[in-house]
């Protein structure tokens, strides 16, 4: 439980800065212990990143464990969807996402 509340506690924290400063919160995260709480927040970061600036986004994806990485790109390209369905399509192609 209280792992959970760490990780919850983590990604919250993170959505909040990465929204205000994601480069300073970019620049803080890879010096963060690795374990759960680093994970929980490197999503974060993705999923908030994602929108303005989604190669950022792809390269902390790729510091995800692979089952992982694949949900954050996943959702990134749904991100993309929304906003420009030609960019979508550029980014399905490149990371190997199929598109429904």
């Amino acid at each position: 439980m209280e792992n959970k509340q760490a990780e919850n506690a983590a990604s919250d924290l993170v959505q909040n800065w990465t929204k205000n400063d994601y480069q300073a919160d970019g620049e803080w995260l890879p010096q963060s212990p690795a374990g759960p709480s680093k994970e929980a927040a490197t999503i974060s970061y993705v999923e908030t990143v994602a929108s303005y600036d989604p190669e950022v986004a792809v390269q902390w994806a790729q510091t995800l464990p692979e089952a992982k990485q694949k949900e954050a790109l996943k959702n990134n390209h749904q991100q993309l969807v929304h906003k420009d369905k030609a960019a979508a399509e550029d980014f399905a192609a490149r990371h190997n996402i199929v598109e429904p």
